[in-house]
């Protein structure tokens, strides 16, 4: 369980990163610049920090405490500081990225209706079509669980005969 949760804590990190420099603005503040000390890394939650600073500042804390242990606890921490990011700067583009990172996150924990609600906010916010693309990529995950109905498709075998959806249902 713990490895998953490493997993999971190490994935939003590294998405954290590509999605703060897939934007158009200016480079985040250099690592030095920022104190890692812990009131410094919660000075986000003030709502009074640009967007870009903010998100530079939520970045180094959730990387911060991934360093130090990761368990349970950390995770939904990580999960409500994202989520209450996205209610702080609700217009940013940074809102956008968080909201992707609890949506990823919340997928791979099993938490579908959360991951889609997540996804589905964030796609609205997103800007670039790369970060489109790969949210609607998750927001189609999402929508596959357990006892859900199988999407439709159409399809050919490598033969060459034509395989649909219909054709499988009660057979898997």
């Amino acid at each position: 369980m713990n490895r998953i949760l490493q997993s999971i804590l190490l994935l939003t990190c590294l998405a954290i990163a590509v999605f703060a420099h897939a934007q158009d603005s200016p480079e985040t503040q250099p690592a030095e610049q920022l104190s890692t000390q812990p009131a410094n890394l919660d000075a986000w939650k003030s709502g009074k920090m640009q967007p870009l600073d903010a998100w530079t500042t939520l970045q180094k804390s959730i990387e911060a405490r991934a360093r130090v242990k990761i368990t349970e606890v950390s995770i939904h921490e990580a999960l409500a500081d994202l989520l209450s990011f996205a209610k702080l700067y609700p217009a940013s583009e940074q809102a956008g990225y968080a909201l992707f990172n609890h949506g990823v996150m919340s997928l791979r924990m099993g938490q579908h209706e959360q991951a889609e609600q997540s996804l589905t906010q964030a796609a609205k916010l997103a800007k670039h079509p790369q970060v489109q693309m790969i949210i609607a990529m998750h927001l189609a995950e999402s929508r596959i669980r357990p006892g859900a109905v199988m999407p439709k498709f159409k399809a050919k075998t490598l033969d060459g005969k034509e395989l649909s959806s219909d054709d499988l249902k009660g057979k898997i």
